[in-house]
């Protein structure tokens, strides 16, 4: 599991796994406490499985109210639900969790490897500056900038930048996550998508439960290659003809001069080229990209 599969995957880890990090501890359960938290710092270098702390509570949290001093949840916090996904409200709009801000190399090299930086560290791209604080912590949707809707207790530093105002970053500083970024993008750019005379298609899932793209072995008839894919970064919505924030496909190889196929007759998708690897070698084929965005809000 490399590149943009790699970061999702972090968000679809099974909350019962982790449900027992969210209770107070008795003396008896100190051990499990510290092979837990060893489990959760090999998870992150492995880049595997950070849980979603999730919770059926009602109420709002405040961020001084939000864990107790030995980590343990308030009140109304303690169970989980994978019902809500995460979102940060943020000058009026709406930004959703995809995960932690782990750095990527290689998107915008054709035919390569795309991978994370393998520190374990989660980075802050340049040009993002503080914007405040989370305020407070509700299962309710967020009504007000600076509130996360979440079932689980969080606190931590936002961070906005003018170039790219379709993310938004997350300095953590809760026990569970302190200090690394997590990365919240608004509904446009929840999904990969790539750009085509004036419409956005889509080219990858978002981390929430969208459907995967359809693979074809042939083109349907009356499709043409028309250019090749550029990748101008995940943060950026595409302005330009080809132009892509997607990464890599599910094997890992940047997405970056992948042929791209359109019908003047179908506008509702286009193809993109997508081969398929196993061990004797590799079948070519085609994702079927539909329509994401006929107009931009």
């Amino acid at each position: 599991m490399r590149g943009e599969d790699l970061l999702e995957a972090m968000a679809l880890v099974d909350p019962a796994y982790i449900a027992a990090a969210d209770e107070a501890p008795s003396v008896g359960k100190r051990r499990w406490r510290k092979w837990a938290g060893a489990a959760a710092c090999l998870c992150l270098l492995a880049a595997g499985a950070l849980g979603f702390w999730y919770a059926e509570s009602r109420e709002i949290l405040p961020v001084g109210d939000a864990a107790s001093e030995d980590g343990a949840a308030a009140d109304g916090c303690d169970s989980l639900s994978s019902d809500i996904r995460p979102a940060l409200l943020v000058d009026g709009t709406l930004f959703y969790w995809t995960g932690p801000a782990m750095a990527i190399v290689g998107a915008d090299i054709p035919g390569a490897m795309v991978s994370t930086i393998a520190t374990g560290d989660t980075c802050l791209p340049e040009g993002y500056k503080p914007y405040g604080e989370i305020i407070s912590v509700t299962t309710d949707p967020a009504a007000k900038d600076g509130e996360l809707t979440a079932g689980f207790s969080a606190s931590g530093t936002i961070y906005t930048s003018e170039a790219t105002p379709e993310a938004v970053y997350v300095r953590m500083t809760t026990d569970w996550f302190t200090h690394h970024y997590i990365r919240f993008v608004s509904a446009q750019l929840d999904s990969s998508c790539l750009r085509w005379q004036g419409r956005d298609y889509r080219i990858g899932q978002s981390a929430w439960n969208s459907p995967a793209l359809l693979w074809l072995e042939e083109l349907p008839e009356g499709y043409a290659a028309v250019g090749q894919l550029h990748y101008v970064g995940r943060d950026i919505l595409p302005e330009e003809d080809l132009e892509t924030n997607g990464t890599s496909d599910g094997y890992g190889y940047s997405l970056e001069g992948r042929e791209v196929y359109v019908n003047p007759d179908d506008p509702e998708y286009v193809y993109v080229l997508a081969p398929r690897y196993w061990r004797g070698g590799q079948t070519d084929g085609y994702w079927q990209c539909p329509l994401w965005a006929a107009e931009r809000e």
